[in-house]
Protein backbone atom coordinates (compact mmCIF):
# COMPACT_ATOMS: atom_id res chain seq x y z
CA UNK A 1 0.00 0.00 0.00
CA UNK A 2 1.30 3.72 -1.14
CA UNK A 3 0.43 6.98 -1.29
CA UNK A 4 2.59 9.23 -3.77
CA UNK A 5 2.52 13.06 -3.90
CA UNK A 6 3.01 13.48 -7.58
CA UNK A 7 2.18 17.18 -7.44
CA UNK A 8 2.97 19.69 -5.18
CA UNK A 9 3.72 23.30 -3.84
CA UNK A 10 7.51 24.51 -3.78
CA UNK A 11 9.03 24.45 -0.20
CA UNK A 12 8.23 28.40 -0.45
CA UNK A 13 5.06 29.12 -1.80
CA UNK A 14 3.13 32.39 -2.38
CA UNK A 15 0.04 32.04 -0.36
CA UNK A 16 -2.32 34.02 -2.55
CA UNK A 17 -1.46 31.47 -5.70
CA UNK A 18 -2.68 27.80 -6.27
CA UNK A 19 -1.45 25.74 -3.85
CA UNK A 20 -2.49 22.42 -4.87
CA UNK A 21 -1.78 18.65 -4.71
CA UNK A 22 -1.86 15.86 -6.91
CA UNK A 23 -2.11 12.59 -4.72
CA UNK A 24 -1.52 9.18 -5.95
CA UNK A 25 -3.12 5.51 -4.04
CA UNK A 26 -2.44 2.43 -5.85
CA UNK A 27 -5.65 1.36 -2.74
CA UNK A 28 -8.40 2.75 -4.22
CA UNK A 29 -10.05 -0.67 -5.15
CA UNK A 30 -10.08 -1.11 -1.66
CA UNK A 31 -13.64 -0.80 -0.02
CA UNK A 32 -14.94 2.01 1.20
CA UNK A 33 -11.73 3.91 -0.01
CA UNK A 34 -11.02 7.26 0.52
CA UNK A 35 -7.78 9.67 1.48
CA UNK A 36 -8.17 12.26 4.45
CA UNK A 37 -6.64 15.49 4.07
CA UNK A 38 -5.55 17.18 6.62
CA UNK A 39 -4.04 20.51 7.29
CA UNK A 40 -1.69 21.57 10.05
CA UNK A 41 -0.39 25.18 10.63
CA UNK A 42 2.58 24.60 13.06
CA UNK A 43 3.74 28.41 13.04
CA UNK A 44 2.70 30.67 14.71
CA UNK A 45 2.43 29.02 18.07
CA UNK A 46 2.01 25.62 17.23
CA UNK A 47 -1.85 26.22 16.01
CA UNK A 48 -2.23 22.62 15.23
CA UNK A 49 -4.90 21.06 13.51
CA UNK A 50 -6.87 23.53 11.28
CA UNK A 51 -8.30 21.69 8.61
CA UNK A 52 -10.06 17.79 7.99
CA UNK A 53 -11.66 16.87 4.34
CA UNK A 54 -12.32 13.22 2.57
CA UNK A 55 -11.95 13.14 -0.90
CA UNK A 56 -12.36 10.07 -2.78
CA UNK A 57 -10.62 10.09 -6.07
CA UNK A 58 -11.60 11.50 -9.55
CA UNK A 59 -13.61 9.86 -12.06
CA UNK A 60 -11.51 6.73 -13.77
CA UNK A 61 -8.37 7.61 -11.86
CA UNK A 62 -6.35 6.92 -9.09
CA UNK A 63 -5.93 10.23 -7.82
CA UNK A 64 -7.24 13.26 -6.15
CA UNK A 65 -6.46 16.76 -6.62
CA UNK A 66 -6.30 19.30 -3.38
CA UNK A 67 -6.07 22.97 -3.00
CA UNK A 68 -4.76 24.24 0.02
CA UNK A 69 -4.68 27.76 -0.78
CA UNK A 70 -7.94 29.35 0.89
CA UNK A 71 -7.60 27.24 4.21
CA UNK A 72 -3.53 28.56 4.26
CA UNK A 73 -4.18 32.34 3.77
CA UNK A 74 -6.47 32.42 6.55
CA UNK A 75 -3.03 32.43 8.96
CA UNK A 76 -0.83 34.90 6.65
CA UNK A 77 -0.96 38.65 6.90
CA UNK A 78 0.92 41.47 6.77
CA UNK A 79 2.98 42.61 10.00
CA UNK A 80 5.76 44.52 8.04
CA UNK A 81 4.29 47.35 8.39
CA UNK A 82 4.61 47.61 12.00
CA UNK A 83 8.24 47.59 11.87
CA UNK A 84 7.56 51.33 10.16
CA UNK A 85 4.74 52.26 12.46
CA UNK A 86 6.65 51.29 15.69
CA UNK A 87 10.14 52.25 14.38
CA UNK A 88 11.54 48.88 15.27
CA UNK A 89 15.37 49.11 13.85
CA UNK A 90 17.42 46.36 12.62
CA UNK A 91 16.22 42.90 11.69
CA UNK A 92 13.09 41.65 12.57
CA UNK A 93 11.50 38.65 12.36
CA UNK A 94 7.92 37.67 10.51
CA UNK A 95 7.84 33.84 10.60
CA UNK A 96 4.41 34.05 12.22
CA UNK A 97 2.27 35.81 10.37
CA UNK A 98 3.76 37.48 7.19
CA UNK A 99 5.25 33.66 6.40
CA UNK A 100 4.31 30.15 8.20
CA UNK A 101 4.68 26.86 8.38
CA UNK A 102 1.78 24.86 6.71
CA UNK A 103 2.17 20.78 6.91
CA UNK A 104 -0.31 19.28 4.82
CA UNK A 105 -0.94 15.37 5.90
CA UNK A 106 -2.65 12.49 3.72
CA UNK A 107 -4.08 9.71 4.80
CA UNK A 108 -5.52 6.36 3.42
CA UNK A 109 -8.60 4.95 4.33
CA UNK A 110 -10.88 2.33 3.59
CA UNK A 111 -11.97 -1.57 4.94
CA UNK A 112 -15.07 -2.63 6.89
CA UNK A 113 -15.38 -0.44 9.06
CA UNK A 114 -12.82 2.30 7.73
CA UNK A 115 -9.69 2.56 9.46
CA UNK A 116 -6.50 4.43 8.47
CA UNK A 117 -3.86 2.96 6.66
CA UNK A 118 -0.85 4.58 5.17
CA UNK A 119 0.35 8.38 5.51
CA UNK A 120 2.55 10.68 4.21
CA UNK A 121 2.79 14.56 4.73
CA UNK A 122 4.50 17.88 2.46
CA UNK A 123 5.51 20.22 4.82
CA UNK A 124 6.32 23.75 3.11
CA UNK A 125 6.30 27.67 4.33
CA UNK A 126 3.75 29.87 2.49
CA UNK A 127 4.92 33.32 2.66
CA UNK A 128 2.68 36.23 2.14
CA UNK A 129 2.78 37.31 -1.76
CA UNK A 130 0.13 37.38 -4.43
CA UNK A 131 1.92 36.86 -7.46
CA UNK A 132 0.59 37.59 -11.62
CA UNK A 133 0.10 34.30 -13.38
CA UNK A 134 2.76 35.32 -15.70
CA UNK A 135 4.96 35.64 -12.96
CA UNK A 136 3.97 32.36 -11.01
CA UNK A 137 3.99 30.03 -13.62
CA UNK A 138 8.13 31.18 -14.12
CA UNK A 139 8.44 31.20 -10.14
CA UNK A 140 11.46 29.66 -8.96
CA UNK A 141 11.52 30.07 -4.79
CA UNK A 142 15.65 29.26 -5.20
CA UNK A 143 16.00 32.37 -6.96
CA UNK A 144 14.99 34.21 -3.35
CA UNK A 145 16.46 32.22 -0.78
CA UNK A 146 19.98 32.94 0.37
CA UNK A 147 22.51 29.54 -0.05
CA UNK A 148 20.24 28.18 -2.49
CA UNK A 149 21.02 30.08 -5.01
CA UNK A 150 24.35 30.18 -6.99
CA UNK A 151 23.42 33.91 -8.28
CA UNK A 152 22.24 36.47 -6.24
CA UNK A 153 19.06 35.62 -4.45
CA UNK A 154 16.48 38.96 -4.68
CA UNK A 155 15.28 40.86 -1.83
CA UNK A 156 11.08 40.51 -2.23
CA UNK A 157 10.41 43.47 -4.12
CA UNK A 158 10.20 44.27 -8.07
CA UNK A 159 11.60 47.68 -7.44
CA UNK A 160 14.35 48.91 -9.51
CA UNK A 161 18.15 48.02 -8.28
CA UNK A 162 18.33 51.85 -7.85
CA UNK A 163 15.85 54.28 -6.59
CA UNK A 164 15.63 57.66 -5.23
CA UNK A 165 15.13 58.53 -1.04
CA UNK A 166 15.03 62.17 0.45
CA UNK A 167 17.41 62.61 3.27
CA UNK A 168 14.86 62.30 5.71
CA UNK A 169 12.82 59.48 4.34
CA UNK A 170 11.75 55.65 6.02
CA UNK A 171 12.11 52.44 3.45
CA UNK A 172 11.57 48.78 4.13
CA UNK A 173 13.47 45.64 2.60
CA UNK A 174 12.00 42.02 2.97
CA UNK A 175 13.53 38.83 2.02
CA UNK A 176 13.42 34.91 3.11
CA UNK A 177 16.10 33.25 5.44
CA UNK A 178 16.63 29.18 5.24
CA UNK A 179 17.81 29.60 8.42
CA UNK A 180 19.30 25.43 8.84
CA UNK A 181 21.76 26.14 5.65
CA UNK A 182 24.83 27.41 7.16
CA UNK A 183 24.09 30.54 8.48
CA UNK A 184 22.90 32.44 4.99
CA UNK A 185 22.10 36.09 6.33
CA UNK A 186 24.97 36.84 9.17
CA UNK A 187 25.01 40.27 8.69
CA UNK A 188 23.77 43.70 6.62
CA UNK A 189 26.56 46.12 5.00
CA UNK A 190 25.59 49.58 4.10
CA UNK A 191 28.30 51.35 2.12
CA UNK A 192 28.28 55.37 1.59
CA UNK A 193 29.02 57.24 -1.58
CA UNK A 194 29.70 60.33 -2.67
CA UNK A 195 29.54 59.63 -6.33
CA UNK A 196 32.25 56.79 -6.77
CA UNK A 197 34.28 57.72 -3.54
CA UNK A 198 33.66 55.09 -0.60
CA UNK A 199 32.66 57.31 2.71
CA UNK A 200 31.73 54.94 5.21
CA UNK A 201 30.20 51.23 6.07
CA UNK A 202 28.31 50.12 8.30
CA UNK A 203 27.40 46.63 9.82
CA UNK A 204 24.11 45.31 11.38
CA UNK A 205 23.96 41.75 12.93
CA UNK A 206 21.27 39.61 11.86
CA UNK A 207 20.28 38.45 15.76
CA UNK A 208 17.91 35.57 14.71
CA UNK A 209 20.90 33.45 13.85
CA UNK A 210 19.21 30.34 14.92
CA UNK A 211 15.61 31.77 14.19
CA UNK A 212 12.97 29.57 11.69
CA UNK A 213 12.42 29.81 8.34
CA UNK A 214 10.65 32.38 6.49
CA UNK A 215 10.13 36.49 5.79
CA UNK A 216 12.38 39.19 7.69
CA UNK A 217 12.89 42.70 7.20
CA UNK A 218 15.06 45.60 8.23
CA UNK A 219 14.27 49.27 8.11
CA UNK A 220 16.67 50.55 5.41
CA UNK A 221 15.82 54.46 4.60
CA UNK A 222 17.75 57.36 5.39
CA UNK A 223 15.74 58.16 8.66
CA UNK A 224 16.03 54.82 9.72
CA UNK A 225 19.42 54.08 9.16
CA UNK A 226 20.78 57.24 11.21
CA UNK A 227 18.34 55.84 13.76
CA UNK A 228 19.62 51.63 13.58
CA UNK A 229 22.33 50.45 15.97
CA UNK A 230 25.66 49.32 14.46
CA UNK A 231 27.97 46.51 15.10
CA UNK A 232 30.15 48.02 12.93
CA UNK A 233 30.63 52.31 11.57
CA UNK A 234 30.42 55.90 13.20
CA UNK A 235 27.73 57.86 12.89
CA UNK A 236 26.48 60.35 11.69
CA UNK A 237 25.51 57.30 8.67
CA UNK A 238 25.62 60.58 6.24
CA UNK A 239 27.56 63.41 5.01
CA UNK A 240 25.85 66.73 4.07
CA UNK A 241 27.55 65.65 0.71
CA UNK A 242 26.47 61.62 0.41
CA UNK A 243 25.05 60.78 -3.10
CA UNK A 244 23.91 57.74 -2.54
CA UNK A 245 24.22 54.44 -0.11
CA UNK A 246 24.05 50.54 -1.17
CA UNK A 247 22.44 47.33 0.86
CA UNK A 248 23.28 44.00 1.07
CA UNK A 249 23.10 41.12 3.49
CA UNK A 250 26.40 38.92 4.14
CA UNK A 251 27.40 35.62 5.09
CA UNK A 252 28.87 34.19 8.32
CA UNK A 253 32.06 34.26 6.22
CA UNK A 254 31.35 38.14 4.92
CA UNK A 255 30.41 36.95 1.02
CA UNK A 256 27.64 38.85 -0.45
CA UNK A 257 24.29 36.32 0.21
CA UNK A 258 21.91 38.63 -1.78
CA UNK A 259 21.51 41.03 -4.56
CA UNK A 260 23.10 44.82 -4.34
CA UNK A 261 20.47 47.44 -3.96
CA UNK A 262 21.10 51.46 -4.44
CA UNK A 263 19.40 53.92 -2.57
CA UNK A 264 19.93 57.37 -4.85
CA UNK A 265 19.65 60.19 -1.67
CA UNK A 266 17.57 63.72 -3.50
CA UNK A 267 17.17 66.88 -1.73
CA UNK A 268 13.40 67.31 -0.46
CA UNK A 269 11.17 69.05 -1.76
CA UNK A 270 8.00 71.06 0.33
CA UNK A 271 5.54 68.88 1.49
CA UNK A 272 6.12 65.81 -0.32
CA UNK A 273 4.02 62.74 0.40
CA UNK A 274 5.76 59.43 0.72
CA UNK A 275 3.72 56.05 0.24
CA UNK A 276 3.93 52.55 1.19
CA UNK A 277 2.25 49.93 -0.23
CA UNK A 278 2.20 46.23 -0.01
CA UNK A 279 4.05 44.66 -2.31
CA UNK A 280 2.72 41.69 -5.03
CA UNK A 281 5.85 39.57 -2.93
CA UNK A 282 5.03 40.28 0.27
CA UNK A 283 7.44 43.02 1.31
CA UNK A 284 6.66 46.83 1.93
CA UNK A 285 7.58 48.97 -0.74
CA UNK A 286 7.68 52.78 -0.78
CA UNK A 287 7.80 56.03 -3.01
CA UNK A 288 7.75 60.07 -2.68
CA UNK A 289 5.66 62.07 -5.11
CA UNK A 290 7.39 65.33 -5.03
CA UNK A 291 5.66 67.54 -6.86
CA UNK A 292 2.90 69.95 -6.21
CA UNK A 293 0.01 68.41 -4.74
CA UNK A 294 -3.66 69.29 -3.76
CA UNK A 295 -6.07 68.93 -0.57
CA UNK A 296 -9.35 68.58 -1.34
CA UNK A 297 -12.12 67.60 1.45
CA UNK A 298 -15.28 65.53 0.14
CA UNK A 299 -18.53 66.76 2.03
CA UNK A 300 -22.00 64.96 2.30
CA UNK A 301 -24.35 66.23 3.68
CA UNK A 302 -27.77 65.13 5.04
CA UNK A 303 -30.70 67.47 5.66
CA UNK A 304 -34.30 67.02 7.32
CA UNK A 305 -37.29 69.09 7.48
CA UNK A 306 -37.77 70.18 10.95
CA UNK A 307 -41.34 71.73 11.14
CA UNK A 308 -42.18 73.77 14.66
CA UNK A 309 -41.26 73.02 18.17
CA UNK A 310 -38.94 70.39 18.99
CA UNK A 311 -40.40 68.23 21.99
CA UNK A 312 -43.69 70.98 22.52
CA UNK A 313 -41.02 73.40 23.61
CA UNK A 314 -40.13 76.57 21.95
CA UNK A 315 -36.69 76.86 20.59
CA UNK A 316 -34.29 79.34 21.82
CA UNK A 317 -32.79 79.84 18.40
CA UNK A 318 -35.57 80.52 16.39
CA UNK A 319 -33.58 80.39 13.32
CA UNK A 320 -33.90 76.74 13.77
CA UNK A 321 -37.22 76.50 14.90
CA UNK A 322 -38.79 75.65 11.10
CA UNK A 323 -37.38 74.46 7.83
CA UNK A 324 -34.49 72.21 6.60
CA UNK A 325 -31.82 71.63 8.49
CA UNK A 326 -28.61 69.68 7.97
CA UNK A 327 -28.50 67.00 10.55
CA UNK A 328 -25.19 65.38 9.61
CA UNK A 329 -21.95 66.43 8.02
CA UNK A 330 -19.78 63.58 7.02
CA UNK A 331 -16.27 64.38 5.77
CA UNK A 332 -13.11 62.81 3.34
CA UNK A 333 -10.05 63.95 3.04
CA UNK A 334 -8.55 63.73 -0.27
CA UNK A 335 -5.33 63.80 -1.88
CA UNK A 336 -4.09 64.68 -5.70
CA UNK A 337 -0.99 63.18 -5.99
CA UNK A 338 1.67 64.07 -8.30
CA UNK A 339 4.97 62.53 -9.07
CA UNK A 340 8.32 63.48 -10.08
CA UNK A 341 9.34 62.15 -13.60
CA UNK A 342 9.33 59.57 -14.64
CA UNK A 343 11.73 56.38 -16.22
CA UNK A 344 10.78 53.16 -17.66
CA UNK A 345 11.60 50.87 -14.59
CA UNK A 346 9.90 52.84 -12.33
CA UNK A 347 6.35 53.03 -14.66
CA UNK A 348 6.54 49.02 -14.59
CA UNK A 349 7.34 49.06 -10.55
CA UNK A 350 4.40 51.34 -10.38
CA UNK A 351 1.91 48.59 -11.62
CA UNK A 352 2.18 47.37 -8.51
CA UNK A 353 1.43 50.13 -5.85
CA UNK A 354 -1.89 50.91 -8.24
CA UNK A 355 -2.91 47.25 -7.54
CA UNK A 356 -2.10 46.65 -4.13
CA UNK A 357 -4.63 45.99 -1.65
CA UNK A 358 -2.77 47.69 1.40
CA UNK A 359 -1.33 51.37 0.51
CA UNK A 360 -0.67 53.99 3.36
CA UNK A 361 0.45 57.65 3.17
CA UNK A 362 2.95 59.18 5.68
CA UNK A 363 1.42 62.20 7.07
CA UNK A 364 1.96 64.59 10.19
CA UNK A 365 4.62 61.37 11.55
CA UNK A 366 1.78 58.92 11.37
CA UNK A 367 0.82 55.53 8.77
CA UNK A 368 -2.81 56.53 7.51
CA UNK A 369 -4.43 53.57 5.38
CA UNK A 370 -6.00 55.16 2.32
CA UNK A 371 -7.76 54.28 -1.51
CA UNK A 372 -7.02 54.90 -5.07
CA UNK A 373 -9.93 56.43 -6.24
CA UNK A 374 -8.78 57.21 -9.81
CA UNK A 375 -6.94 54.50 -11.51
CA UNK A 376 -8.85 51.13 -12.50
CA UNK A 377 -6.84 50.66 -15.20
CA UNK A 378 -3.15 51.93 -15.23
CA UNK A 379 -0.76 52.32 -18.43
CA UNK A 380 2.73 51.49 -18.37
CA UNK A 381 4.43 53.65 -20.66
CA UNK A 382 7.78 53.92 -21.40
CA UNK A 383 9.77 57.23 -22.38
CA UNK A 384 10.67 56.12 -26.46
CA UNK A 385 6.74 55.53 -26.71
CA UNK A 386 5.30 58.39 -24.54
CA UNK A 387 8.46 60.88 -23.87
CA UNK A 388 8.42 62.16 -20.35
CA UNK A 389 5.47 61.34 -18.10
CA UNK A 390 4.85 61.17 -14.32
CA UNK A 391 1.90 59.70 -12.08
CA UNK A 392 -0.90 61.76 -10.65
CA UNK A 393 -2.88 59.81 -8.19
CA UNK A 394 -6.28 60.60 -6.05
CA UNK A 395 -6.03 59.17 -3.18
CA UNK A 396 -8.88 59.52 -0.37
CA UNK A 397 -7.91 58.38 3.57
CA UNK A 398 -9.77 55.21 4.32
CA UNK A 399 -11.43 56.55 6.97
CA UNK A 400 -14.29 59.61 7.14
CA UNK A 401 -15.28 62.72 9.40
CA UNK A 402 -18.61 62.95 11.00
CA UNK A 403 -19.70 66.46 13.01
CA UNK A 404 -21.76 67.28 15.62
CA UNK A 405 -25.45 66.15 15.07
CA UNK A 406 -27.71 69.27 15.05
Amino acid sequence: MALTVNQQPQTYTPTYNEMSYLVESDQTAQANFRIKVEVYIDLPLATGLVYTGYFIPRPSTTEIIFDAQRIVENYVANGIINDLVNESYGFQEHTSLDSVVARVVFTEQYGSPRADQSTTSVTLTPFNASLKYQDFIDYVYTEWIPALNTTEPKFLTYAPSNINIGSDESASIAFIVNSGIDFPVSEMEIKVYNEVTLQKTFLIDHDELNGDNGVYSVLVGTKDLEASTFTSGVKPVFNTDSTHYTIQLLDDLGDPSTELRTFTIKPSCDSPYRVFWLNRLGGIDSFTFEKKHINTVEVQRDRTNRVGYLYGTPLSNNLKAEGDITYNVTSTDKIKLVSDWLNNDESIWLEDLITSSEIWIYKNSKYHSILIDNSNTYQVKTQGQDGTFNLELDVSFAYKSNSQRA
